[in-house]
């Protein structure tokens, strides 16, 4: 199929059938207005192991955060560490509640980052859903639109992963923003059962890397 044009990324070409343009399906106009959801899936078979389906959300720039709050935060977990050295899942925890509590305190982007990453929850999971949802014919006027190797995958064996690519992120940038993304879908990735390698955040060359992009 032709390639995809995303946040001022290109993806694909995939061979035929191994990719499904959800934002601009009909399954989900017909979900109703207000249902976000990620760019596209694509369809992994990789040789002698389960099949895997790809749920992609493209970014063209990372979420803005407040320098001082992020500061902030830093502190906590370097002063912990060093007062604290046996109690690292202690410490972690209580970083989690000073930044959930805290945020609001701090003006304007340090916001941002936790909406950023609460809209790209929102459109995995309905990613998700709408794609079962479909595949038990809870939307049967719309099934003929999804490739034939999309609706004769087993349900019970097909592994996902869930990508956020963000085309300016540094690689530096990449651990935090990955733990960040984790955080927010490990209540998903639990009840799905997706498994610890699901959920990642990719820089344009990491897209490349696993074949979302093609390399020039």
């Amino acid at each position: 199929m032709d390639p995809i044009v995303e946040s001022e990324m290109t993806f694909g070409p995939y061979p035929d059938g191994h990719c499904f343009r959800i934002e601009d399906s009909e399954v989900h106009k017909t979900a109703g207005e207000g249902v976000k959801i990620v760019e596209f899936l694509k369809l992994e078979l990789p040789v002698g192991k389960a099949a895997q389906v790809w749920l992609v959300e493209a970014k063209r720039s990372a979420p803005r955060t407040n320098l001082e709050y992020q500061n902030f935060i830093q502190r906590i977990r370097d002063e912990g560490h060093v007062r604290f050295p046996g109690s690292p899942p202690t410490l972690n925890e209580y970083v989690d509640f000073v930044r959930d509590e805290g945020r609001n305190s701090f003006a304007g982007p340090a916001n941002d980052f936790e909406d950023y990453f609460n809209e790209i929850r929102e459109k995995m999971v309905n990613g998700l859903t709408l794609y079962f949802t479909a595949r038990l014919n809870r939307h049967k006027t719309n099934d003929g639109e999804w490739p034939e190797p999309f609706r004769d995958l087993d349900l019970g064996t097909t592994g996902f992963r869930l990508f956020l690519v963000i085309k300016t992120a540094e690689e530096s940038w990449l651990p935090p923003l990955s733990e960040k993304f984790k955080k927010v879908m490990r209540p998903t990735a639990a009840t799905w059962a997706l498994g610890p390698n699901a959920v990642e955040v990719l820089s344009e060359a990491g897209a490349q890397k696993h074949g979302l992009i093609a390399k020039e």
